[in-house]
């Protein structure tokens, strides 16, 4: 789902070649030494460890370094099967909300994310005259609701803020996270903190933190999204060129009574897997100026699944994940915050 991907993949494998070709390595000492999940500046310092005799060959060195890590691995199995130390600590679950079928409406009907509905309850909007300020067809001068409650909420700090600096004092509260700050982060440091989050996510796969990686970012997942409007930044449609498989293909053509001969001829170029297929042009075709998408109910599997944050086994798509955190600005904040978790 873009090229990025693809570039980053290359200048891996270039690199290991590299490091295959100075140590002069069999195939199989090469594959030994990626399957260990170090990278390769931590195998090089690993190889060089004053606990080996300068005798020792590489390939001798590499193959103990994957004999330690599985003994060390083995051994926190074991320690952890039998008591001796506590397992990765699992995500509490959440107290469920009793659920509010007007304010549930007023969600879908306004088209509110739940950062919005937290503002609307603070300042003592109730859903029914949400409902009632939508702005009809032919008002086209009225502001959506989900804007003017930002606006209203936002004024409302800035008045706070204001009293507080004429002498008014209030305790020191953390920095309220909004998709303004989110997306504001994610433009200032998205490119300059690449290589950093690249390094960090690789670092999951062989580094012990005090947390289970994928249990952390589903909850960071569950926080980024309920703050970001993805009808506000829409990068991903605009960016990345979107993978069609034959079901997509398929199921969307049917809906938009097209055969899937023209609807690919129309719309989508051979993709890099066999059998699948990208849109041909940016933003995505049935990306509507409000950013909104217009197969929505029926768009491809992978928009389904984008940004694949909140999916297992995220250790195994460090690659994906540290390219998608330049595309979405959630995924970003979802990585940073991980960071500071792992700092702490």
């Amino acid at each position: 789902m873009g090229s990025a991907k693809q570039k980053r993949r290359k200048k891996l494998a270039r690199a290991w070649i590299e490091f295959q070709t100075q140590h002069e390595l069999s195939d199989d000492d090469l594959k030994l030494a990626r399957s260990t999940g170090y990278t390769i500046a931590a195998m090089q310092e690993k190889l060089s460890d004053a606990d080996f005799a300068e005798e020792v060959s590489i390939p001798a060195r590499i193959r103990e370094i994957h004999r330690r890590q599985n003994e060390k691995l083995a051994a926190r199995r074991e320690a952890i099967a039998s008591g001796e130390i506590l397992p990765p600590a699992k995500k509490k679950q959440k107290k469920a909300e009793k659920h509010d079928p007007q304010w549930a409406q007023a969600k879908q009907l306004c088209q509110l994310n739940m950062d919005d509905i937290r503002k609307a309850k603070e300042m003592g909007l109730n859903p029914r005259s949400l409902i009632k300020n939508i702005p009809s067809p032919t008002q086209s001068w009225k502001t959506p609701v989900k804007y003017w409650i930002r606006d209203m909420y936002e004024e409302r700090e800035r008045r706070s803020a204001s009293k507080a600096s004429h002498g008014e004092t209030a305790s020191k509260q953390p920095a309220r996270t909004t998709h303004d700050s989110i997306v504001k982060s994610w433009e200032a440091n998205g490119k300059r903190n690449d290589e950093e989050n690249y390094d960090f996510l690789r670092s999951l796969k062989c580094t012990e933190y005090d947390f289970e990686p994928d249990e952390l970012a589903h909850e960071l997942h569950e926080q980024a999204f309920d703050v970001i409007d993805c009808t506000r930044c829409a990068n991903c449609c605009k960016t990345l060129k979107i993978r069609f498989d034959a079901a997509d293909i398929e199921r969307i053509s049917q809906h938009l009574e097209m055969s899937s001969e023209h609807f690919i001829a129309t719309y989508l170029e051979p993709g890099d897997e066999p059998g699948s297929f990208n849109t041909r042009q940016f933003p995505c075709p049935f990306l509507a100026e409000d950013n909104r998408c217009t197969i929505y109910e029926i768009r491809p599997t992978v928009c389904q699944d984008y940004p694949y944050t909140n999916k297992d086994g995220l250790v195994f798509r460090t690659m994906g994940v540290a390219n998608s955190a330049l595309t979405c600005p959630a995924v970003f904040w979802i990585v940073e915050e991980m960071k500071k978790h792992a700092n702490e």
